[in-house]
């Protein structure tokens, strides 16, 4: 009987395991994923016949249907308010699935989540149609996302087991949250909005990417350490 017992647990241990195995799996890719938002800037700016300056311009610009009087209509402007929306539903889904997990906490969820919003609001409220919104939409995503990054990075679980790709992830935060108070007192201006700018965005991909390459790959979770 305890011999029929153990194998049963044995065997349901064996599906959680692979269960779990396949929740992160899933987590990976999403946020590997949002490596397309380069592709998807890297396109709709080409679009621009070389009128789009990376210095000089928001990347949201990369959204206005009538991107510059020598251009005219960028016809590939809506690629870009997709990759802010494909961009917001593979951090919103590999999140929801870290968390499922309990790899990131609460906390550090939530504000992944709310960043994600952000980036759905400036694709609905695009800058041409000077809503206030978008200004929301993208201050949210400039400070939460760049701030889970670094909290998720400095974890307690993180520090005791360190690789390079959690202190990538870390530099990463550091720099998006530093380039992002620069870019709202006006510093650095020899170096153009849209550079500060982009010091903010990609970061926190480049964090999140880097994270979602050892993130669950360890022994040792948050079940034990943090409640749900």
């Amino acid at each position: 009987m305890i011999h029929s017992d153990c194998n049963e647990e044995f065997v349901a241990n064996k599906g959680n395991g692979k269960s779990s195995h396949i929740i992160e799996l899933f987590a990976r890719y999403a946020w590997i994923s949002t490596f397309l938002f380069f592709v998807c800037e890297f396109l709709t700016a080409w679009s621009w016949r070389g009128n789009y300056s990376r210095r000089n311009q928001f990347v949201s610009e990369l959204g206005v249907r009538v991107c510059d009087s020598r251009a005219g209509v960028c016809s590939w402007y809506w690629l870009m308010n997709i990759s802010f929306v494909t961009t917001a539903l593979g951090i919103s889904v590999g999140t929801l699935l870290w968390w499922k997990s309990r790899v990131v906490s609460p906390t550090e969820g939530s504000f992944l989540l709310v960043s994600a919003s952000g980036l759905i609001l400036i694709a609905v409220s695009s800058l041409d149609r000077g809503s206030i919104l978008h200004g929301i939409g993208a201050n949210m995503y400039f400070v939460l996302a760049n701030t889970a990054v670094i909290m998720i990075a400095t974890s307690s679980r993180t520090l005791r087991r360190p690789s390079p790709a959690k202190w990538v992830a870390l530099a990463a935060g550091v720099l998006g949250l530093s380039a992002y108070f620069i870019h709202t007192v006006g510093g650095l201006g020899m170096l153009g909005l849209g550079t500060i700018q982009r010091f903010t965005v990609y970061p926190s991909l480049i964090g999140l990417i880097a994270l979602a390459t050892v993130l669950g790959s360890e022994p040792a979770t948050r079940r034990e350490q943090e409640p749900i």
